[in-house]
């Protein structure tokens, strides 16, 4: 297999999910998956007390992400 194709950068591989995972006081936590990988490729460093601030979160680590992924296959787009 050649290395040029994990160098393809498509965003919409690209997703964050909420899941609870925590204790009581503070259950929530985001992952940024993409498509055909088995494990996050990023998750939340810490633990929230609502799935709405983990989503708010979620969505700046998958921006993140996103803006990570586009600069290290050179790509030019502006996507999230």
């Amino acid at each position: 297999m050649s290395d040029t194709v994990d160098a393809v950068f498509d965003p919409v591989d690209f997703s964050f999910v909420v899941k609870m995972r925590g204790g009581a006081e503070k259950p929530w936590i985001w992952e940024v998956h993409c498509a055909g990988k088995a494990k996050p490729v990023e998750r939340s460093p810490v633990f929230y007390k609502s799935a709405a601030q983990a989503s708010k979160e979620g969505k700046k680590a998958l921006a993140r992400v996103l803006k990570a992924e586009s600069a290290s296959v050179g790509g030019t787009s502006d996507a999230a």
